[in-house]
């Protein structure tokens, strides 16, 4: 069952991230930031679908593996370049940079040799996954300590700023604790943790808020982030709950009449989001988030009002 989850958790991050860095191409108005935005989810789709096509595939090939790590090393360096961009700290820190990109790319060219990935293994709470290399740990490692060091400098320059800059930090802080937080749990089971990789579903919700906190060129409060970053993060969750238990069944009672049905349900599930993040329906999430989320500030601001 957590396989099957895991599977689903990877194409909401597929889905998403491509058409969050999509949205950041054509939108976008800082060319810098623009770019870095685009690398970050590129980075993360390209990972979650390699992923994907490795665990989805009928025989499991080590080559998706690999390439998902190939990709997945330069998901922190570009995180940790687009905080340097957001917090206009580039020009004092190249040689930081310098060091990231260098020390990814000896990861990068490792990827394809038995140093990073010895082989594939299988447990049941994660399925096939990876047997870490001598290197995996020097990539594990340089991943867990830039995106804390990202953490660490938003958190810092939050203290010190204010209106509009104070606000694009926050959010994007709070959006990577949540996307790369929740990315954290895949790492787990490869070293004999076997705690479900959950956290999986949560990503999505970083190239979601991140959309709306920084590809305006006005500045959105912060009921407009969280409510529609909310919404989008939920009709996500909500239509891939709905299709794993809809393909669970399916697949578990009519697999000797549909050896194509896991196919169809995923091209399904592409549907199911497209048509759902169109539909009035995000009205009324945007109303019903504002109202439990907001409920007392309005509250507050009424009784100010009469005083």
């Amino acid at each position: 069952m957590y396989p099957i989850i895991y599977h689903y958790g990877l194409l909401a991050v597929v889905i998403s991230s491509f058409l969050v860095a999509l949205i950041g191409y054509i939108k976008a108005y800082e060319e810098e930031k623009k770019t870095l935005f685009i690398l970050v989810n590129g980075a993360g789709g390209l990972w979650a679908l390699c992923l994907f096509i490795f665990h989805t595939s009928p025989q499991p090939q080590i080559f998706w593996l690999r390439f998902s790590h190939l990709a997945g090393i330069f998901i922190p360096v570009t995180f940790v370049h687009f905080v340097f961009i957001l917090l206009g700290e580039v020009p004092r820190r190249k040689r930081q940079l310098t060091l990231f990109y260098l020390v990814g790319s000896l990861l990068g060219s490792l990827s394809f040799t038995r140093l990073l990935i010895t082989g594939i293994t299988y447990n049941e709470v994660m399925g096939y996954h990876v047997i870490p290399g001598p290197v995996y740990r020097i990539f594990s490692v340089m991943f867990f300590s830039l995106i804390v060091y990202g953490y660490f400098l938003m958190g810092k320059a939050l203290k010190s700023s204010s209106g509009f800059r104070k606000n694009q930090i926050r959010y994007c802080l709070v959006a990577s604790i949540l996307g790369l937080g929740g990315g954290i749990s895949t790492f787990l089971p490869i070293y004999g943790i076997n705690v479900p990789p959950l956290g999986i579903l949560v990503v999505p919700s970083y190239g979601i808020i991140l959309a709306y906190a920084l590809l305006k060129r006005r500045l959105m409060d912060i009921r407009t982030i969280v409510s529609k970053g909310l919404i989008y993060s939920t009709i996500t969750v909500l239509v891939f709950s709905l299709l794993l238990f809809i393909g669970f069944t399916l697949i578990t009672f009519y697999q000797p009449i549909a050896p194509n049905l896991k196919l169809f349900l995923y091209i399904l599930g592409f549907c199911f989001f497209l048509v759902l993040v169109l539909v009035p329906l995000r009205r009324k999430l945007e109303q019903l988030i504002e109202n439990l989320i907001f409920k007392r500030a309005r509250a507050s601001y009424a009784r100010a009002r009469l005083k």
